[in-house]
């Protein structure tokens, strides 16, 4: 099969809330400009209007598909007036199949106020736009919805051959999901990874892995065995049956294999995305990323001084508690709570969460202040040190976190552990961030 490129969509900001006014000309949405002529410069078939792609406004993505030729496509966005705003799905050739790619995303009320815009229930947008593709030979569907959402759409929407997904939830999975006639793939976010989808027929069809079709050329072949030592015509006659229908029930399927491919430095850099980036580096140090807020007007105090409620100061030293991070790290706290750190209690029996040893890696003590407590996770201080006195000059924070710190645990206890591949491992648990 020929290679097509798809996207599930979110990759132009860090959060979904809608840019402020007074930020439309910063380096923030400076740099969702250059991720998305980045993207439309990969000739993409199609891609899915995300929930990340929103805040710039309508206007700015409109404006990013006429100037660069993008091809977004949202099948549940809707205005106020009941207009669609973008085209619903694109129709390509792909290997002489005729075929259809529709994107779906998620409501977010509030946001969607400020946008002006009204988000469609995904499942029954999705049973629509299936029924209107009658003439098509293949249905794909990019989403947004979640890893829960892609599950549910691929289980209550018949028709859609491929699911694309993003949103939250598990980011990475290596090997494609099939439910019903459905394929899932995921592939993490912000450009981290590649997912390679490799198609062995021309015919898109039912999906069969290459082990079906290892285990469907053994049994033809024990079949003939059979059949040669078999001294009756009649129970030859059988064997015959037997093999046709077992051709019957495999012909036209898809062979297919996946691969995820891990984006690091090794990866050669795009010469002329390379240029733009260095470009954009220099405009971003001309300018603030952040438009300054508008002075504020002194209101006379009127009454008694209302007394506010006492709250301790962050400890200078020591831990500080997983939750004392969220308060101003509220994206990378929600990234890893789609992690399997943020879980880590849960894969323990109930005599295991008592067992000191199992609690060293599974659980994270704390000294905070005089008190020794304990988190049921692997919390952010586990790998990134303690958060006493950060930030500031004492602060033992420490961004990246070494091959060592992760071996203290990842140290060949579970089966499939015994050999630990620090970069791939790393993909699977670190932050959002651009």
């Amino acid at each position: 099969m020929p290679a097509i490129y798809l996207d599930g969509g979110g990759a132009l900001f860090k959060s979904p809330v809608v840019v402020d006014e007074r930020a439309r000309n910063s380096a923030i949405v400076g740099n969702a400009r250059f991720i998305g002529e980045a993207l439309a410069a990969l000739n993409l078939e199609a891609i899915n209007v995300g929930r990340m792609d929103l805040p710039g406004g309508l206007e700015f993505l409109q404006e990013l598909i006429k100037d660069t030729g993008i091809k977004y496509v949202s099948a549940n966005i809707r205005l106020s007036d009941g207009s669609a705003p973008f085209d619903a799905y694109k129709v390509f050739d792909w290997g002489g199949a005729r075929v259809a790619a529709f994107g779906l995303t998620f409501a977010r009320p509030r946001e969607d106020l400020k946008l002006g815009i009204q988000v469609l229930d995904p499942y029954e947008t999705a049973r629509e736009v299936v029924a209107s593709l009658s003439d098509v030979d293949f249905v794909i569907c990019l989403t947004d919805i979640g890893y829960d959402g892609d599950h549910k759409l691929a289980k209550e929407v018949e028709g859609i051959g491929l699911i694309i997904g993003g949103g939250m939830g598990s980011r990475l999975m290596r090997s494609p999901l099939k439910i019903n006639d459905t394929l899932i793939l995921r592939c993490a976010d912000r450009g981290r990874h590649i997912g390679v989808l490799d198609i062995k027929e021309t015919k898109l069809s039912e999906w069969k892995e290459p082990e079906d079709e290892q285990r469907r050329a053994r049994g033809a072949a024990t079949l003939d065995l059979f059949k040669e030592q078999l001294p009756q015509k009649a129970l030859r006659d059988t064997v015959d049956k037997l093999k046709t229908r077992l051709e019957e029930n495999e012909g036209g399927a898809s062979v297919y294999s996946h691969e995820i491919i891990f984006l690091t430095t090794a990866v050669k850099a795009d010469p002329q995305v390379q240029e733009k980036m260095e470009k954009l580096k220099a405009i971003n140090r001309g300018r603030v990323s952040r438009a300054p807020p508008p002075p504020r007007k002194l209101q006379p105090q009127r009454g008694p001084v209302r007394q506010q409620p006492n709250r301790p100061p962050p400890p200078k030293s020591g831990n500080t508690g997983t939750m004392r991070c969220r308060s101003c790290h509220v994206e990378q706290f929600f990234s890893w709570q789609g992690t399997s750190h943020s879980r880590s209690i849960s894969s323990l029996s109930g005599g295991e969460r008592r067992d000191e040893e199992c609690l060293q890696c599974h659980a994270n003590y704390l000294q905070i202040n005089t008190k020794r407590v304990k988190e049921p996770l692997v919390g952010c201080e586990a790998c990134h040190g303690e958060g006493g006195g950060h930030p500031g000059a004492g602060s033992k924070i420490v961004r990246r976190v070494e091959q060592a710190k992760c071996k203290k645990c990842h140290r060949g206890y579970h089966e499939g552990e015994e050999t630990f591949d620090y970069m791939k491992k790393l993909e699977l648990i670190r932050c959002n961030r651009l």
